[in-house]
Formats: C-alpha cells, sequence, structure tokens
C-alpha cells in the first residue's frame, strides 16, 4: 500500500538528493569557458559512465573470480578518490 510509496519515494529522495549540490559546486567553480565540458564529465561520469564498466566487471569476474575482481573495483574506487581528494585540495587552498 502507501508505506511502499512512501519506502520509493524516501530512497529515491535520498538518492538523487547529491545531484543539485554537486552540478552548483561544479558552476560556482568552474570558469564559463568550461563550464559545459566539467558538466558533460559529470553526467557522463554519473549515469553512462557505470554501463561502460560493467563489461570489465564481468570479465574480471568471469576469469579471476569475484573475490579478485572485487578487490579490483575498490581498489580503482579507492584510487579516484584519492586523485579526486587531491584535486580538490588544490582548490580549496586557492581560494
Amino acid at each position: 500500500g502507501w508505506s511502499l510509496s512512501l519506502v520509493l519515494l524516501l530512497m529515491g529522495t535520498c538518492q538523487y538528493i547529491g545531484m543539485p549540490v554537486s552540478e552548483s559546486y561544479i558552476i560556482a567553480n568552474t570558469t564559463d569557458r568550461n563550464r559545459s565540458t566539467v558538466l558533460g564529465f559529470y553526467y557522463f561520469a554519473s549515469r553512462g559512465g557505470p554501463g561502460l564498466v560493467m563489461p570489465a566487471m564481468g570479465y574480471l569476474f568471469d576469469n579471476f573470480g569475484y573475490a579478485t575482481g572485487f578487490n579490483v573495483v575498490a581498489a580503482s574506487m579507492a584510487a579516484v578518490t584519492v586523485v579526486c581528494a587531491l584535486f580538490m585540495r588544490g582548490l580549496r587552498s586557492q581560494s
């Protein structure tokens, strides 16, 4: 009944609440010249990028097993987080 609808509404709200915040941050911290390019990369990474990574994950799982595949994905995500943190640290020191 209504409880399932409420749960789905809350899940959708919580899942996508960060998008306007991220978009506002990008708009505030990029030049007019680069804004569309940066937003394009953002939308690709948040919408289309995961779909392109799935075949690589399938290959890892099929050929090396789930444990190795998940470890490779975890290490990749950790590396991306560190790189992004370093870029953001550089941006913070400039302002």
